[in-house]
Formats: structure tokens, C-alpha cells, sequence
């Protein structure tokens, strides 16, 4: 069936009030972000957000899940099963990077509310951790897989260099942040990759 103008407008609004709650989360963080304050910054009507997502959790939740869906389309951009594991690993932190000079605020975001959701909302930190999860799994598959080529030493804890990794790349965007003005994120980042390579990959 073809949409209305009806289903233009709603699916508008919606995508109107998620940029305006990503954009206030980003500077007041969750419990800084009011009904209010989205609907404003919008220009719709608090009734407008409530017919769309119920509660302000639900929307949170509707942020979370678009953050997701950019991030993980992002990091398997140029995946190929003909790639091997080391191939695919440069790959995935080279869509990182791009992912990361594109919208760096966002990235940050994820981390500023993760520490915030732990003390103020648990059940909302651990949608944000499962995030972060997928993330960890998608390495963790790469680097089994490297493993079962013999690229990478059977010894590897998999799951544990997955975690190390995400953290790292964490810690690496917050670096760069901080530091906007002296550095440049694919440089920061080829550094990185130099190291990790270095390791998973040595003769």
C-alpha cells in the first residue's frame, strides 16, 4: 500500500523528535533531557511525542536503537566474505575511524551515558552495554575466524581481545575529543592499528 501524506508527516515528525532528543542528550545527558525541552527543540507538541513513543524511555530506547543501526551499518561497510580475518579487522577499524571523524559527539555520547544510566537508570545502561556488546561479538567472530585460517594464534583469548579492543577504541575516542585541535582520528588511528596488527598478526 502507498503511503499518505499522513505517513510522510508522521514518519517526519518521528525522525524530528529523535534528532532533537540525540542532540539534547548529547549536551544535558538523559536526566538533563526533558519532554519539554525535546518537544521545543522539535517544534512539535509534547502530545506529538507521546503518540509516537509513549514515555521518554521508550524514545531513549528509540535513540539507542538508531545510534545501533548507523553504527553497525557503518562498521560492515566493504565486508566480504573473500576478505581474510586480518583484511576484514583493518576494515572494520578503518569504518571506525570514518565513523568517528564523521559524528565524533555521538560516539562520546554512547560513553558519558553509560557512566550516567549506571547511577540514575541500571536498566537503561544495559541496553547501552549491549551496544557496546554487539561490538565485542563482532570482533570476537573476526578474530575466531582468524584463528581458524591459523592468522592468528590459537592461544588468543578471543572474547577478553575483543573486550580490550572496544575499550581501547573507546579510550581512543575520547583522546581525540579532548584533543580536536593536535590530532587527526585516522592518523590516531593507524597508529592503533600499527600496535594491534602487530600483536595478532606477528610471525
Amino acid at each position: 500500500m502507498a503511503k499518505t501524506k499522513k505517513d510522510f508527516q508522521s514518519e517526519q515528525s518521528r525522525a524530528a523528535i529523535l534528532n532533537a532528543a540525540m542532540d539534547l542528550i548529547s549536551k544535558h545527558g538523559f536526566s538533563g533531557t526533558t519532554v519539554d525541552k525535546i518537544a521545543a527543540e522539535a517544534g512539535l507538541s509534547k502530545g506529538s511525542i507521546f503518540w509516537h513513543f509513549n514515555n521518554k524511555e521508550n524514545l531513549f530506547r528509540a535513540v539507542i536503537d538508531t545510534i545501533r543501526g548507523a553504527l553497525f551499518e557503518g562498521l560492515q561497510k566493504g565486508m566480504r566474505d573473500d576478505l581474510n580475518a586480518r583484511e576484514k579487522i583493518v576494515l572494520l577499524l578503518d569504518n571506525y575511524a570514518e565513523l568517528i571523524e564523521t559524528d565524533c559527539t555521538r560516539c562520546i555520547d554512547l560513553t558519558v551515558l553509560i557512566i550516567e544510566m549506571v547511577e540514575t537508570n541500571p536498566h537503561m545502561a544495559e541496553e547501552l552495554r549491549d551496544l557496546f556488546a554487539e561490538l565485542t561479538e563482532m570482533l570476537t567472530f573476526l578474530l575466531e575466524e582468524g584463528k581458524g585460517t591459523a592468522e592468528i594464534a590459537g592461544s588468543l583469548d578471543s572474547k577478553m581481545t575483543a573486550y580490550a579492543v572496544v575499550g581501547n577504541l573507546q579510550g581512543l575516542t575520547v583522546q581525540y575529543y579532548l584533543n580536536r585541535n593536535k590530532l587527526e582520528y585516522g592518523r590516531l588511528m593507524d597508529a592503533y592499528k600499527g600496535l594491534i596488527l602487530s600483536g595478532l598478526f606477528a610471525a
